[in-house]
């Protein structure tokens, strides 16, 4: 979280992400992590807690990576080639309290694979990052909007109590 306060104190409109024809500055890209943190906090993610990932290379997992260094969790990201049975068992291996996921990327939609399988029963969160959310699962604009449930001060002490031997992501 430090490198991204810095970059977006030192350059803020300059651009961060860009993802076809969306783009972020560094101001916006931050203000869209802390959002998406509060949001997962209001889910119930706690410091240490491993969050998947299963998308590509996008604009959403750079957030979601971001978030979850912010919220205190540790991301845990998923190769776009698993079948559900590889995603699930790392999931399960690794502990996971939320997924989140596309629901159409490649002809396949992540998050209903893993439900057929039982694997989404008795997380925090299941969210749909970029296309539609189905049973059980929140929309990304969904999770942003939780997020106003958490107060941003929640946000900064997760952040303060970050130190260099805390893990940021697990593969």
């Amino acid at each position: 979280p430090a490198a991204l306060v810095r970059a977006a104190r030192q350059w803020p409109d300059a651009d961060a992400l860009a993802d076809g024809s969306f783009r972020l500055s560094y101001r916006q890209y931050l203000e869209r992590s802390i959002q998406l943190a509060r949001g997962l906090i209001a889910r119930g993610v706690g410091p240490g807690d491993r969050v998947v990932v299963w998308a590509p290379n996008s604009a959403e997992v750079a957030l979601t990576a971001m978030a979850v260094a912010f919220a205190g969790g540790v991301l845990v990201p998923l190769n776009t080639r698993f079948t559900a049975y590889e995603a699930a068992a790392l999931i399960r291996r690794s502990e996971a309290v939320a997924v989140l996921a596309f629901t159409g990327f490649l002809g396949r939609d992540y998050l209903a694979s893993l439900r057929e399988l039982g694997t989404l029963d008795g997380l925090k969160a299941a969210v749909a990052l970029r296309g539609p959310s189905a049973e059980g699962a929140l929309s990304l604009p969904e999770l942003l909007a939780l997020g106003e449930e958490t107060d941003e001060a929640e946000v900064w002490a997760r952040v303060r109590t970050l130190g260099p031997a805390d893990i940021s992501d697990n593969l």
